[in-house]
């Protein structure tokens, strides 16, 4: 009789790329603060794409402004569902990288709003007067996220296995069931061939 388990999920990869928003969109607020608070701006396209610093005191994109605290303890709980998701996810490397993404997006901006009490933003595009919400890249992750989320959902294929691990009897057994091999009348049942 064979047991079937769940199989762990690709905790390296996760962490890693945990780690590379996070460092990367850290290392670019950093930058930023130091480069423009002064009300510098650097446009590029002409325009069409400007840095700049913002103080974001609301959810993400700017919404939602002046609930710090709530937004600070909502991270804190959304941290923990992405983990557990990952968790239960199988080996997938498509929901690997889709909640590392999600995750490392989430820390960064926690990160800022209880260091900081705000987060800052400094991705600014739009033509002239019509401007996009002003991002940074853990917003920018957390939207590469959703739209992952949103491909996995139209195309479930995406995900490819649940990541069941078989027990080592069934370990030729395909997805379907087990494959009917030769019985002990048969030629060739007993052989091994080399």
């Amino acid at each position: 009789m064979t047991t079937k388990r769940v199989a762990r999920p690709l905790w390296g990869p996760f962490v890693a790329l945990v780690g590379l928003v996070v460092v990367l969109d850290q290392l670019s607020k950093s930058w930023i603060e130091a480069e423009l608070s002064g009300g510098r701006v650097i446009s590029y396209l002409g325009g069409a794409l400007r840095l700049v610093y913002s103080q974001n005191n609301g959810a993400l994109f700017g919404l939602f402004r002046g609930h710090v605290l709530i937004f600070g303890l909502m991270s804190l709980a959304v941290i923990a569902l992405i983990v557990t998701f990952h968790a239960r996810s199988g080996r997938s490397p498509y929901m690997t990288l889709t909640l590392g993404l999600l995750l490392g997006g989430a820390i960064g901006n926690a990160i800022d709003r209880f260091r900081l009490g705000y987060v800052i933003d400094f991705v600014d595009g739009g033509l002239g007067r019509a401007r996009f919400f002003t991002f940074n890249l853990a917003d920018a992750s957390i939207s590469a996220a959703i739209l992952l989320l949103f491909a996995m959902a139209i195309w479930p294929s995406l995900v490819g296995s649940r990541g069941s691990d078989v027990g080592a009897g069934d370990a030729g057994a395909s997805r379907t069931g087990p494959q009917p091999g030769p019985t002990a009348a048969e030629p060739g049942a007993g052989s091994d061939d080399a």
